[in-house]
């Protein structure tokens, strides 16, 4: 029998075996394309590096089952610092390859959906269909279910030419494409829809089988029970042949589709052969053209006699086209043969449905009695007939009239994203999903309502779930567009004070050491605000951390339920870290205004030089115009000594943030403890996790900030822990004015429409404090007073060297502030004893405060209060909505210098001024106009560019650059390439200059960033064409220094401009907005960077203005091997599915350049050379002091790489002459490599192309998708 089958196999094509291949019953694999196990050589390097591999088959593929170790290409950590002894290559492990069965299109795909599409509804239900709606509407039922199948496999065939296609089926292919959310509902239910199928096609083979044995005498019990047991046994039949194996069901397949072929062969042959009596009783009389005329419109009947129930009960003989799809991991070519298949078996089953059809309708008639005896040629002539039947010699009236007509056509007949695929389009397939959508409840509305909501049901679950799992889905893409999408939309949005929220930046170190601090700000921000967690990490301090102990505590956020982002950043000091943070973290409207910090318990007994930090990093936050809230609780916020004790989860120190040592006396630390943990898992729970009950919120205005002391408390009410809270408010005030104050304030807490419990008017603050206060306060400050006498009577001297300590002088200002703030502090003791919180208006420094006087005076605030304590205050602008007809007047921070109780406004509603003020702003003028941001971001907006924009203060462009790259962007949304201008007046610049451009481009190698280096002919900078033109006022930087084009020769500069200005508006029109024309892009992929030399290019071609533009790929190669070296970069390409227009292999790159051209270099880094004779031989000594000098040696190291680059750049000026850009893979400077002389390796590289220029590398990661078999 298997051999008549194998012989059977290699008569249909596409199923013959090879000859060579292995006996039946072996498994084998048939790798086509894919098969690399023949011997490579593996010593292609760049000529760049001697560890820089040129692009490679082996650093993409991602599968080991065929035999093929994966490769894994130099970090660029390896390349910058080459290491001394290299790892040796892995090794085969010795164990045998496994051998899998794979198909052919033709058997895995075509036959076996053919053989899913037939079943019972062609064979029962067709001919039936046909006599109601009649051959046009069935035609019309055909084409709409042709309509949906077709589309559903255009979109499953470009899916599956997408990427790699593993064992799964459609579930596989829908979960990684949507993503497990929508994976898991629709798998389950096409899992069902699966069993429902096997059992509709079982019932109808049953129901067959016992009508023959009714035919021929044989029933076993009854018509129902012979249908139960002929399912149940081909059902068992069926099973067994599954559990048998792929191959014994490939087999099963064959005889079933060969069986189907010869039983419609059967009926083809059928209606041509003439009719006898007997077929005619039963409504068959051969092909006539009356009948098939009377069988063109419909005739329905019965309640199932409408359009839509018959399009209900066709539709599932269209269905079946996926089964090719389910076994997509058994596919030998998934890529061509799910698309090739599947069209193909929808258009040979839709042939056969409309023949069968047309044939049916041309050869019987609707209605037939069996009976041989209404032959009018049997009867008497005169009897009286009707109908279609009598022209055709039959009297079929009798069974008409009474519906008892057991034969004819109505009755009892029976038939014995870079998809490969290109036709395909998001619209058709939203088309098809609207259409499927509809034809359910066209169908049955009720199932399809059920359907829907267990759709519902499974996609909640899973989305709520949330699976572990990350496979690349458009389900991802599509958030990442939508969130970078709305974050550009929103930055066109002018700030209003209706829409402020506090942002916040929380200085958490770690925020698994301080969850108090986590869950307080995540209380009053989710689902409403921004909130990132930031960790200053110290320079000393960064080995300590683990390396991904960024994935660790933004993990730690998820389980807590906090959302919020995480940054960590490394600087010399907190003050300069979170300077840092405030100015680049966030995107465009999404960024910080609001600095949230734990209180430094441990002042007293900390360095000097870190509660100078502390108060720096205060007063830094109100010179950037932050909102500030400083927490403070009882038991402190660091639990790293309650994570270690109770073996929880490690917790990660941060030295920038010192742990909190507190030392209280019993009776103040014993009760209302801010932290618990029940230890039921590895979560320390704060405070802030268990619910209020009715306590209060106690809010002490003593300032006007604005309204961020109300706004946050009220915040917290609107979550469940604290919605039973109540709201009070505390003011300063007089006696005499009491009511008046009272009244004002009222007024103005209605028009912020809160709901406030109680309104407390303090008239006794000036009252003199408890003197074992003051003498507390005392001794808090004692330790940090200067001893004027020790200091001989220089105190400035002293203060400059220990600016944290305090003068007589300091005090004596400050003294009725702080009796002041003493007797506050007993008043908020005394009157919140019962509190959840208290906030209080936080005192601003002034610019000479010492740091340990400004800490003493917020201690004396906040001292000895058992609840926890917010310090907070906003930058003095407006941030609650006033609903008020009335204009007032409002004073900014730089205006305030009161030393007396005063009023902000004239009408007296806002509180007044408690503390003394600070005076903002720098000496120095600005660089930059005020709004010049507004004004770069209505440019960009003009240009129609959709980017952000962020500026950054910084000492150099290397460390302005370093910082951006730590702290811009928010979670995913974060840059990971960095581009910049390619520097024109390298050779006239300073040489500080020139350093700092090349540590730039060496720092983002060093982070791991892609970088990207544009060259153009002209320059990029256009300030004189702006100024020439009389344009609006360019804002120059001088960080970027203006680019000096050196000196070209006519046939360099007078052609192909890359600049130009068609003077109709403010905007100078670049290269990059014209349309580029059939030109080409060349792209020199000389290094394998993971792909994004490749990609870059890729997506500007998806660009209407440069979708005609061609790629074209150059590589390097050997003469002898050029052909092979075609060949595996075109299946590589292949795998990547871009569309080349032509690879060109270089194999005379070792060829000697020009001598011309290697002058010219000469003379380039001549004004770099180290003179060595001049030096003394103290080369060592004159590199320190000028490390961007070229010595001898560092010329002869390199010397072999710039001759083969001159002729590289030689090779591409011939080749490119005519492109519309050129992409050529940047070389990685070693560590030791001099500035100039890695700028003059570039220069070498692009010089005198006439093109824009783009140099560019990846950072060693895989970037493409990588398709592979």
């Amino acid at each position: 029998m298997s051999k008549y089958i194998e012989r059977i196999r290699n008569l249909i094509p596409g199923l013959r075996r090879p000859n060579n291949g292995p006996p039946q019953g072996d498994v084998t694999v048939d790798m086509g394309e894919a098969d690399f196990g023949k011997e490579k050589d593996m010593r292609k390097m760049s000529f760049f590096n001697p560890l820089d591999p040129v692009p490679k088959y082996d650093f993409y593929a991602k599968d080991t089952w065929a035999g093929r170790i994966k490769k894994t290409r130099p970090s660029l950590d390896v390349l910058r610092k080459p290491p001394d002894d290299l790892p040796p290559p892995p090794e085969e492990d010795g164990r045998p390859k496994v051998k899998l069965v794979r198909f052919g299109w033709v058997l895995g795909v075509m036959i076996r959906a053919m053989l899913n599409i037939w079943g019972v509804i062609m064979y029962l239900r067709l001919p039936w269909i046909t006599s109601q709606a009649g051959l046009i509407l069935t035609y019309v039922i055909i084409f709409m279910s042709i309509v949906v199948t077709t589309i559903t496999a255009t979109s499953v065939s470009a899916i599956s030419t997408n990427g790699k296609i593993y064992s799964g089926g459609t579930y596989f292919m829908i979960s990684r494409s949507l993503g497990p959310e929508l994976g898991a509902p629709i798998g389950l239910l096409f899992a069902f829809a699966n069993a429902i199928a096997c059992a509709l096609h079982t019932v109808g083979f049953a129901e067959t089988v016992r009508d023959l044995l009714k035919d021929y005498d044989s029933q076993m019990v009854d018509d129902v029970n012979d249908v139960r047991i002929v399912g149940a046994i081909t059902v068992v039949i069926l099973l067994c042949i599954t559990f048998a194996g792929m191959a014994w069901e490939a087999k099963a397949q064959i005889l079933f589709f060969i069986a189907i072929m010869l039983s419609l062969i059967n009926y083809f042959v059928g209606t041509v052969i003439p009719t006898n009596r007997e077929k005619e009783s039963v409504g068959f009389f051969g092909y006539r053209g009356d009948i098939f005329v009377e069988n063109l419109l419909p005739s329905f009947r019965g309640p199932n006699g409408y359009f839509f129930r018959l399009f209900a009960i066709f539709f599932p003989a269209a269905t079946g086209i996926l089964s090719g799809v389910n076994i997509c991991g058994d596919l030998k070519d998934p890529t061509g043969g799910i698309p090739k298949g599947t069209l193909l078996a929808i258009l040979w089953t839709t042939l056969s449905y409309l023949l069968i059809s047309v044939t049916c309708a041309a050869t019987v008639v609707r209605d037939a009695s069996g009976n041989v005896n209404d032959s009018l040629a049997l009867t008497n002539f005169t009897t009286h007939c009707t109908g279609l039947g009598c022209k055709l010699g039959w009297n079929f009236d009798r069974c008409e009239q009474n519906r008892t007509c057991s034969h004819g056509l109505a009755n009892n007949l029976r038939v014995s994203w870079r998809p490969e695929y290109h036709f395909y389009s998001p619209w058709t397939s939203l088309f098809g999903s609207f259409l499927s959508f509809i034809l359910m409840f066209l169908f049955t509305w009720w199932a399809a309502l059920v359907t829907f909501f267990i759709v519902l049901f499974l996609l909640g679950y899973v989305t709520y779930t949330k699976p572990k799992v990350n496979w690349g889905t458009s389900y991802q893409a599509g958030f990442y567009n939508m969130a970078l999408s709305f974050s550009m939309s929103l930055s066109g949005v002018e700030d209003h004070v209706k829409n402020y929220r506090p942002q916040c930046l929380v200085l958490t170190g770690p925020p698994n050491v301080r969850p108090a601090l986590v869950d307080f700000v995540g209380t009053f921000t989710k689902n409403i605000s921004l909130m990132i967690c930031g960790n200053i990490i110290l320079e000393d301090e960064k080995s300590s951390f683990p390396q991904h102990s960024s994935d660790m505590l933004v993990d730690w956020l998820n389980q807590r339920k906090v959302r919020s982002f995480y940054t960590s950043f490394t600087a010399d000091s907190l003050k300069e870290g979170t300077h840092n943070l405030m100015q680049a973290s966030g995107l465009g409207k999404l960024k910080p205004n609001t600095l949230v910090l734990g209180y430094k318990m441990n002042w007293q007994e900390c360095k000097p030089e870190s509660l100078q930090d502390y108060v720096n990093t205060i007063s830094d936050a109100f010179d950037s115009s932050y909102g500030i809230a400083i927490l403070r609780m009882m038991d402190g916020l660091d639990v790293t000594d309650n994570v270690h004790s109770a073996d929880g989860s490690s917790a990660i120190d941060n030295p920038a943030f010192d742990a909190e040592e507190v030392q209280y006396e019993k009776d103040e630390t014993d009760r209302n403890s801010d932290i618990s943990d029940d230890g039921s898992n590895e979560q320390v729970r704060s405070v802030f996790q268990t619910k209020q009950g009715r306590k209060s919120i106690d809010i002490y205005w003593i300032s006007d900030d604005g309204g961020l002391t109300l706004l946050v408390p009220y915040l917290l009410t609107r979550r469940n822990r604290w919605k039973k809270c109540k709201l009070r408010v505390f003011i300063l005030g007089d006696q005499e004015t009491i009511k008046e104050d009272r009244k004002d304030m009222k007024m103005l807490l209605k028009r912020f429409r809160l709901e406030i419990e109680d309104l407390v008017i303090i008239t006794d603050v000036d009252k003199a404090p408890l003197p074992k206060n003051l003498q507390r306060y005392e001794e808090t400050i004692a330790p940090f007073r200067l001893s004027e006498e020790q200091a001989g009577g220089d105190v400035q001297e002293l203060k400059r060297l220990s600016p944290w300590k305090i003068s007589n002088k300091d005090l004596e200002a400050i003294q009725p502030k702080i009796e002041s703030t003493l007797r506050l502090n007993e008043i908020i003791k005394k009157n919140s004893i019962h509190a959840a919180l208290v906030a209080i208006s936080l005192p601003v420094p002034d610019v000479t405060c010492p740091s340990s006087l400004y800490m003493s005076w917020m201690d004396a605030l906040s001292y000895g209060i058992h609840c926890p304590v917010l310090l907070i205050r906003g930058n003095q602008e407006n941030v609650m909505t006033f609903y008020c007809h009335l204009t007032v007047k409002i004073t900014i921070l730089s205006s305030l210098r009161f030393t007396d109780k005063s009023c902000l406004c004239k009408d007296n509603i806002y509180p007044y001024i408690g503390f003394f003020g600070k005076g903002y702003g720098k000496n120095n003028e600005p660089l930059f106009p005020q709004h010049s941001s507004d004004m770069l971001v209505d440019w960009l907006n003009q240009r129609k560019v959709r980017s952000f924009y962020t500026s950054f203060t910084a000492d150099s462009l290397k460390e302005g650059t370093h910082n951006l790259m730590q702290a811009s962007g928010l979670g995913k949304l974060k840059p990971n390439t960095l581009v910049l201008g390619y520097k024109m007046n390298w050779q006239e610049c300073k040489p500080e200059s020139l350093q700092d451009y090349v540590n730039t481009i060496s720092d983002a190698f060093d982070s791991s960033y892609g970088i990207a280096i544009l060259r153009m002919m002209d320059g990029l900078d256009v300030m004189a064409d702006l100024h020439s033109a009389g344009r609006s006022s360019a804002i120059d930087n001088p960080a970027f220094d203006a680019d000096e084009v050196p000196q070209c020769g006519k046939d360099e500069t007078d052609q192909n401009s890359d600049i130009s200005d068609d003077g109709s508006n403010e905007q100078v029109r670049s290269v990059f907005q014209t349309k580029q024309g059939r030109k080409s892009i060349d792209i020199y992929w000389i290094s394998d960077d993971g792909g994004l030399t490749l990609l870059v290019p890729y997506l500007l071609t998806r660009r209407n203005r440069w979708k005609k533009s061609k790629l074209r790929v150059f590589i390097l190669g050997g003469r002898e091997t050029m052909e092979e070296d075609r060949k595996d970069m075109k299946m590589l390409l292949k795998r990547f599915r871009l569309e080349i227009e032509d690879i060109v292999v270089i194999t005379d790159v070792d060829k000697a350049p020009l001598a011309k051209t290697l002058q010219r270099y000469e003379e380039t880094i001549a004004p770099f050379r180290l003179s060595e004779e001049q030096a003394g031989g103290d080369v060592q000594e004159l590199k320190r002091l000028s490390p961007w000098k070229i010595s001898n040696k560092d010329l002869e190291a390199i010397q072999p790489k710039l001759e083969r680059t001159v002729r590289l750049n030689e090779i591409i000026k011939k080749n490119s002459i005519h492109a519309a850009l050129v992409v050529i893979s940047l070389p990685v400077p070693d560590v030791t490599c001099p500035s100039s002389l890695y700028m003059s390796w570039m220069d070498a590289l692009s010089y005198g192309i006439h093109c824009p220029v783009l140099l560019i590398r990846g950072n060693q990661e895989n970037v493409m998708t990588f398709y592979c078999q």
